[in-house]
């Protein structure tokens, strides 16, 4: 999405709240889940690549792919804004 903003500018997006939820509920993040496909399915927004809800969120990389990334990296260089990021 940040893509699109960025080729097509803010004034083309916008934002508007379809539900509120309360977090008291049971099983919150099922719950959260089944409501964002339940819009991925009505609304059939055009910018969401999956088709699915749900998120790689905690997914552990192989050290098989940890190497991968680690060589594409190897030469490349870090602004100094990055480096005192990492530093932290």
């Amino acid at each position: 999405m940040s893509n699109s903003i960025i080729k097509y500018g803010h004034d083309n997006f916008s934002v508007v709240v379809i539900e509120t939820i309360t977090k008291d509920k049971d099983n919150f993040k099922r719950f959260l889940l089944e409501r964002e496909q339940y819009y991925i399915d009505t609304l059939k927004p055009l910018l969401n690549l999956s088709p699915t809800a749900g998120s790689n969120y905690g997914y552990k990389h192989n050290e098989k792919t940890k190497r991968m990334w680690s060589k594409l990296r190897i030469g490349t260089k870090l602004s100094e804004e990055t480096k005192a990021i990492l530093s932290k």
